[in-house]
């Protein structure tokens, strides 16, 4: 995300509003925020990504290339389809979207009832707020650029 911020002129605006209220300077917060930042952190199950080559809205060397890379560092299973002559936000060639179906019904039989907050909004059966969900993941964040 650090580069996100230097790339479109609208970013600034949005990160601003995004990450208003932070004790930490902006750079500090996006940072923390950033999924380079957080790879260590994700769980190990299975990850598609998906990027084409001519998306101008987000650099694909500097974000998807870095983060993939970071991920298999990590250990973690990443499909990594780059689809040439695709923009940010399509088209999709069919072969993508069927691979993107049979990537979400596969983990959806291997995982039938995996979701680790249970119920949405729960945890351990108990009421989550969004605030607490939020600090959880801010400290996870922290500790992941304090290890840095």
């Amino acid at each position: 995300m650090p580069y996100h911020s230097t790339e479109r002129v609208d970013l600034p605006r949005t990160f601003w509003n995004a990450f208003y209220g932070y004790e930490e300077p902006v750079e500090t917060v996006l940072q923390e925020h950033s999924p380079l930042a957080q790879a260590s952190h994700m769980p190990d199950v299975s990850y598609l990504v998906v990027h084409g080559d001519a998306d101008t809205a987000v650099n694909k060397e500097k974000h998807s290339d870095r983060f993939v890379a970071a991920m298999k560092a990590h250990k973690r299973r990443v499909d990594y389809v780059e689809v040439p002559g695709m923009g940010h936000s399509g088209p999709l060639p069919l072969a993508v979207i069927q691979k993107e179906i049979d990537f979400v019904l596969s983990h959806m039989k291997r995982y039938p009832r995996s979701n680790s907050l249970g119920k949405m909004g729960q945890e351990n059966g108990r009421p989550v707020s969004p605030k607490d969900s939020v600090g959880a993941m801010r400290g996870a964040a922290k500790r992941s650029v304090a290890s840095s």
